[in-house]
């Protein structure tokens, strides 16, 4: 798949364009990180996520001396079940993990993979919380990131739970900033919410809500334009998500969702999070 993927952001309509846009300057006046040297720990539901939400704020963050290591939750074997053999798809989604971290800065010693199947994370909380735990007491960071508590999918909003269950147990108080990736697949980034093609009259105003969530839930905007080039080349690193690998099989790949808007709200020069400080991490 080619990453010119900003040809096509979001739907044609007037109003949504200019709503866009308006969302777009807002967050654009968010303040950014205001210390990107905290030693950090970035939790991602699949590989490829990492990237997405907070791979050009990865880069600053390296390129400022943090300490930044990737925990992936899951293991990637469902990504594309059928297609191969799941002892070689994990294995390829662990290698490209490795070769994405090494373009965004973070060597391999500093990525490390759970290992629980993607899909079901949500059943493994017992053993999930204690690897989160464990790895929060060996780095004891000063940041944790991990996926908005409004991202969905399942994964994701496991993923999120289940850092701050482990924060309870080892009564760490990081900060903890919260990134977008699915966030983004709603109007008016997109032509519209697949969920909602039929749609209710309550589910469309749920819909014109999502910006007004938008606005109030991130609090924080990171300028990434100068690195999003390595943002992409760390992205292309993810093979299987990103290029037909066997297109014989109809073989799925990220620019297919939205027609590629999704994918290019995900990689605009821009990240945006919401940050709790320490003293209001959930409890």
């Amino acid at each position: 798949m080619s990453l010119s993927v900003h040809s096509q952001l979001g739907p044609p309509g007037y109003f949504a364009r200019h709503r866009r846009q308006r969302l777009l300057a807002q967050m654009r006046r968010l303040p950014g990180l205001d210390d990107y040297s905290k030693r950090a720990i970035v939790f991602a539901p699949h590989q490829d996520d990492e990237v997405l939400g907070c791979g050009g704020t990865i880069i600053k963050k390296i390129e400022q001396g943090a300490d930044v290591h990737i925990v992936f939750m899951t293991n990637g074997r469902r990504s594309h079940a059928g297609h191969m053999e799941i002892d070689a798809l994990i294995e390829m989604r662990r290698s490209e993990a490795i070769n994405a971290a090494a373009i965004l800065g973070v060597a391999e010693d500093r990525v490390t993979i759970l290992d629980l199947p993607d899909g079901k994370l949500g059943e493994h909380k017992e053993s999930a919380v204690a690897s989160v735990g464990a790895w929060l007491e060996r780095i004891r960071p000063e940041e944790v990131f991990v996926p908005s508590r409004y991202d969905g999918p399942d994964d994701h909003l496991a993923t999120y739970q289940f850092v701050v269950d482990a924060l309870r147990k080892t009564h760490q108080s990081p900060r903890m900033v919260e990134y977008a990736v699915w966030f983004w697949h709603y109007w008016p980034w997109v032509n519209s919410d697949e969920r909602i093609v039929k749609s209710t009259l309550r589910a469309f105003l749920n819909a014109l809500m999502r910006p007004i969530r938008m606005r109030r839930e991130f609090n924080a905007c990171v300028d990434i334009s100068a690195c999003r080039d390595r943002k992409l080349a760390a992205l292309a690193a993810h093979e299987s998500q990103v290029k037909r690998l066997m297109p014989e099989c109809d073989w799925p790949i990220l620019s297919d969702i939205s027609n590629g808007a999704w994918l290019a709200a995900c990689t605009q020069d821009i990240e945006i999070f919401s940050v709790c400080e320490s003293d209001c991490i959930p409890r």
